[in-house]
């Protein structure tokens, strides 16, 4: 399986769980997929978890309460999308869901498929260069991780940008 997302809805989600919080160490929000052809899952949205839905708890990164969870349920029965939720934990490479996320997954899953059994539901880790998914498929019990993930929207003129870097600047066309 493949994750593909829009470098807008991936721009938006690493800029809010990049934002410090009052008083959680991390952000949590949550991207919105739907499935299309093949074995790729498509980011359709991302949104971020408000602030007074966290909670404070300094035995976790971020715990949120049951209002955080509800959004994305609603989103997930109304909108017919599978839910990722998602935080970040820094570094480099391939992300590793630590042993507080595999135990607080079963609760999360449990809330998204009631909501809408028919999708992929899962969480997304991201690094500051990758990002690593666990999902649940519609009917299979076993989880799956997926490594493989595109961020679409780098057209030619963006490349060019990125490897001439603020040449446009120098001479004023920006």
């Amino acid at each position: 399986m493949l994750i593909r997302m829009h470098k807008t809805i991936y721009q938006r989600m690493k800029g809010d769980l990049s934002r410090p919080h009052p008083h959680a160490w991390e952000r949590v929000g949550y991207v919105f997929i739907r499935p299309t052809q093949g074995t790729v899952l498509e980011a359709t949205d991302y949104v971020p978890v408000p602030d007074e839905f966290y909670v404070r708890d300094s035995s976790v990164g971020a715990h949120v309460d049951h209002r955080a969870i509800a959004l994305a349920m609603k989103r997930a029965d109304h909108g017919n999308e599978g839910v990722l939720q998602v935080h970040e934990h820094g570094g480099k490479g391939i992300p590793q869901f630590s042993p507080v996320d595999y135990e607080s997954h079963p609760v999360y899953l449990r809330s998204f498929q009631n909501a809408n059994p028919r999708v992929t539901h899962g969480f997304l880790l991201l690094s500051e260069n990758s990002m690593v998914a666990r999902v649940w498929r519609p009917g299979v019990r076993q989880a799956f991780e997926i490594y493989s993930y595109k961020i679409t929207g780098h057209g030619f003129f963006d490349w060019l940008k990125e490897k001439i870097g603020g040449v446009g600047r120098r001479f004023g066309n920006e």
